[in-house]
């Protein structure tokens, strides 16, 4: 049996692409998930009874007690915080503190004796540095920290490779992409091996020039969406859509509703361009919720026409609970957030997968997790 550690656990998005992976494989693994939040714990915990969770400050703990003198770990997974790496924060200042996760990965690797290591982050991880007086990047030493993690990691014996995944390549329906470094310890047999892509955004661009499998076409939000939740009317809301939110749900409808009137998704941060097709892959997940879904309930003017649901799905949505009223003479617009088994299907998790704690408990455990579809094709 197979050691396996996930640090950083979280609510066991990896975890749960590190399982599939080596079931399919046949291969059997004991593995530890290391967290310090106890809600994601739980969720761990529910979902992998056989897995051994220690719900501490990784900090705190003693990497050597967690396997038997001599035991080799087949594969480390780490994926440190990365909350002030990311471009989400919409500029926020940062804190050197929050920033210093990565660095007790080395303290891991220095005392156990791993095969394989692969950390996760977001994309901007690679520009990791310092942070002057007003707490934000000092732009003439961007990445020196990233050089300095990698550097580290060489000097103990591995060899380093990293890219940036789009889950939508590899399964998942939503276009989240990270940074995902790799490593394997000289000596140990291990070579640094990267996943085919197996799904494209225009498939018929790329299978003409390919010699193995032919590419599918990325799966869209349609699939993940629950169409059994009606969507409440716009005018029929107590408080009003902020008038931004309105703006981009009206961008939206030009873009995307001819004469079918297709739904689409919102997603409610910074800037204008935030719709989505939900033909497409669901963009990138944090931990907050922030899509929401517009359909159109089509009027008819025939005597005594009733509202009704276009045939046609739609794309993401973020949205504040405000509005400035929308009201065209023809149609009415429905409009809700996208709920969190729609949010945990998008990030790829399976049907079968439980969240603990409460609603905003859960879309952060969700917007936190690694895609179990990418954590599969990587370790598989």
């Amino acid at each position: 049996m197979k050691t396996v550690i996930d640090l950083f656990a979280g609510a066991g998005g990896e975890s749960c692409g590190i399982h599939t992976a080596f079931e399919r494989k046949g291969e059997d693994i004991r593995l530890f998930a290391v967290n310090h939040w106890q809600v994601a714990c739980e969720t761990h915990a529910l979902n992998f009874p056989a897995d051994e969770c220690i719900c501490q400050d990784i900090q705190t703990v003693i990497p050597t007690s967690l396997v038997k003198p001599g035991e080799s770990v087949e594969l480390f997974w780490a994926s440190p915080e990365c909350t002030h790496f990311s471009t989400a924060r919409g500029g926020k200042p940062m804190d050197d503190q929050s920033r210093c996760t990565p660095f007790d990965i080395i303290r891991w690797l220095t005392m156990l004796d791993v095969k394989r290591v692969i950390i996760e982050n977001v994309q901007e991880f690679e520009t990791w540095g310092p942070l002057g007086k007003d707490c934000r990047p000092v732009k003439e030493q961007k990445g020196s920290f990233f050089a300095m993690f990698i550097n580290a990691i060489r000097n103990i014996g591995y060899t380093i490779d990293w890219r940036i995944c789009n889950a939508a390549d590899y399964g998942a329906p939503t276009t989240r992409r990270r940074l995902f470094i790799q490593g394997v310890k000289k000596g140990s047999g291990k070579v640094i091996r990267w996943p085919d892509k197996l799904y494209a955004e225009c498939p018929d661009e790329i299978n003409g020039d390919l010699l193995g499998t032919e590419m599918k076409p990325w799966i869209p939000a349609s699939s993940i969406i629950d169409w059994s939740i009606p969507c409440q009317p716009i005018d029929d809301r107590k408080r009003p859509l902020s008038p931004n939110t309105m703006k981009r749900i009206m961008n939206g409808i030009r873009r995307y509703w001819g004469e079918a009137a297709e739904p689409f998704l919102v997603r409610y941060n910074s800037g204008d361009h935030r719709y989505h097709s939900i033909h497409e892959p669901v963009p990138t997940l944090d931990c907050s919720n922030r899509y929401g879904l517009v359909e159109p309930l089509v009027m008819e003017y025939y005597g005594n026409g009733q509202c009704q649901p276009v045939s046609k799905p739609l794309r993401t949505v973020t949205c504040r609970d405000r509005f400035a009223l929308l009201k065209p003479e023809d149609c009415r617009i429905g409009f809700r957030m996208l709920q969190p088994h729609e949010l945990a299907a998008a990030q790829s998790f399976p049907e079968w997968y439980r969240f603990t704690g409460t609603k905003s408990d859960t879309v952060k455990q969700i917007g936190n997790a690694v895609c179990p579809k990418m954590a599969e094709a990587l370790v598989g």
